[in-house]
């Protein structure tokens, strides 16, 4: 195989590579972003391991590309490689460290008074306490079955085990919905949550 052959199947594997990774990206494969439902919080340890494992190959790989391209100094097919490394780099990145709407329950109970997310889009409920919790629609630890709101929060309400995150739903209309603990245990200081539903921008 010639250098022409070679600078032109590098240029196509870099390519095919890109559109994988972007692919997987935008179809939510696990092995590219994090799924909503699963353990742990969205950046685990194991995950940035395994990114900037694929970083330092990437970043290896542009390097030799961009050798050959300095040596050859004929062909720039080896340098729009390297660039493509670093777009895969970047998607990555993306992928993992990109902020989504999640909602944190806390030893404490809710992370925080209120949260906004878009109406008919999702937020994701991560209870990061030591102890299973069961969120639903209502206030001061009681459920409200005629409660507007998400469908998964709707009496007796959605069990959320410790350290595992689950995706919920929103409703299509915007407004404002109360969110309760049930039963949560002692030491709880945030029982209740204002959740907004925002129209998209």
């Amino acid at each position: 195989m010639d250098d022409s052959r070679f600078d032109l199947g590098l240029l196509v594997a870099a390519s095919l590579a890109v559109l994988a990774v972007g692919a997987g990206c935008l179809l939510g494969v696990d092995w590219v972003r994090p799924p909503d439902a699963d353990t742990g919080p969205f950046v685990t340890p194991g995950r940035q391991r395994g990114f900037l494992i694929a970083a330092a190959v990437l970043v290896a790989a542009g390097l030799l590309c961009g050798a050959r391209w300095w040596w050859t100094d004929e062909d720039d097919r080896p340098l729009v490689a390297a660039g493509l490394m670093v777009v895969i780099i970047a998607i990555l990145a993306t992928a993992l460290y990109l902020p989504r709407p999640m909602l944190e329950v806390r030893d404490q109970g809710f992370a925080r008074p209120g949260f906004s997310a878009r109406s008919g889009g999702h937020l994701v409920l991560y209870n990061s306490s030591r102890i299973d919790v069961v969120v639903c629609l209502g206030v001061s630890g009681d459920c409200d079955a005629s409660a507007p709101g998400p469908a998964a929060l709707r009496s007796p309400g959605l069990r959320l085990p410790a350290n595992h995150r689950v995706r919920v739903d929103m409703p299509s209309l915007t407004g404002e919905f109360r969110l309760t603990l049930v039963d949560p245990g002692p030491g709880v200081t945030r029982r209740d949550l204002l959740l907004h539903a925002v129209r998209s921008a």
